[in-house]
């Protein structure tokens, strides 16, 4: 999972089997940039989804590095400045990797817009928080139960709700 705890720091740890508590796949295996996983049948590269989806040429300075660690399925820790481009180091990854990423943030406006954004691009997201009522919850969470969404982002209070954690369980995070 990816978790944006704070509007300044990202913190990434090891995806694991909740199941059998081992490494997923390609867990632990190291990944230059110019790798990746599998994605929807083609390989895509760091670089390479950068520029698809956020049109850009370059990551900015410690972006590479963090991705490359995420992709790494190293534990990461990566305070950067606001406007440093946070988001992008767990965005890219969660794209590249297969199934889905959660993004834990108790910050309501910030996950709407970044879904907002995200949508917009073209990369199927979703949103998980108070704002929302219970015909939107249920089919946000019916979504994620049928793979459609890469990133899904919610507060820190949906981890302890029992249909939540039991649904969670059983997706490929």
């Amino acid at each position: 999972w990816a978790g944006s705890w704070a509007p300044s720091a990202i913190r990434c740890r090891k995806r694991k089997s909740r199941r059998y508590g081992k490494p997923l796949p390609g867990a632990g295996e190291t990944a230059a940039m110019g790798q990746s996983r599998q994605t929807r049948g083609d390989f895509m590269t760091a670089k390479e989804a950068l520029k698809k989806y956020f049109g850009y040429d370059q990551f900015r300075p410690g972006q590479a590095e963090v991705v490359q660690r995420i992709q790494a399925a190293q534990d990461v820790l990566a305070v950067m400045p606001t406007g440093a481009g946070k988001s992008v180091c767990y965005q890219i990854p969660a794209l590249l990797f297969s199934g889905l990423t959660l993004v834990i943030s108790p910050l309501i406006s910030l996950m709407k817009d970044q879904v907002d954004t995200l949508q917009e691009t073209g990369i199927p997201c979703a949103f998980l928080n108070s704002s929302l009522g219970e015909a939107e919850y249920r089919a946000v969470m019916r979504g994620a139960a049928y793979g459609q969404y890469k990133l899904l982002y919610v507060a820190p209070e949906r981890l302890e709700a029992p249909g939540f954690a039991q649904m969670i369980q059983t997706l490929p995070v």
